[in-house]
């Protein structure tokens, strides 16, 4: 039985939330759930080679990459080394949904272009007071994308024939 009080979607709010759920921090919110971040999601323009944050700034909000690539790079001793390209429908800056974190890593535009969706971190974190069970399902997200990471860094330091000391990284206390 169809349910006369079960809340209509129009097609572009279905469209933002197709578009969300593609996204690993979103993918098991559902339509009500994901309805919640979309009034905080400002739209901003980025020119090629224009910063959208710098390591060791606060992290005080998640991007979404609507169009164009960002450069995700590290600074090792005044040059950059890039870490990841990030491309439409990726997020970044996810360490913003924690409590007083700062940036990793720089974030560069690298195409003429890029849209970027930006979600305040005071925005998400009113949205996880008033509803934990979003916080829940995105921190369980963010925990495997964090068990993700560490499987490639692994990987990578086993393939490279331990040319760091995982001591470094690794719960180093």
């Amino acid at each position: 039985m169809k349910n006369p009080f079960k809340r209509k979607y129009s097609e572009k709010e279905l469209e933002m939330y197709e578009f969300l759920k593609e996204l690993t921090l979103f993918k098991e919110l559902t339509l009500e759930e994901l309805s919640n971040f979309v009034p905080y999601m400002f739209l901003r323009r980025y020119k090629h080679n224009e910063a959208v944050f710098f390591k060791d700034d606060p992290s005080h909000a998640l991007y979404i990459l609507k169009s164009g690539k960002i450069s995700l790079n590290l600074d090792l001793k005044g040059k950059f080394e890039r870490l990841a390209v990030i491309h439409a429908t990726d997020t970044f800056g996810e360490n913003s949904i924690l409590i007083n974190k700062k940036r990793l890593y720089h974030a560069l535009v690298m195409t003429e272009t890029a849209e970027i969706f930006a979600i305040p971190q005071i925005n998400i974190h009113e949205i996880f007071s008033n509803q934990p069970t979003i916080k829940a399902k995105m921190m369980e997200n963010l925990s495997g994308m964090n068990n993700k990471f560490m499987e490639d860094l692994f990987f990578a330091y086993q393939s490279s024939f331990g040319f760091f000391s995982m001591a470094l990284a690794y719960k180093n206390k």
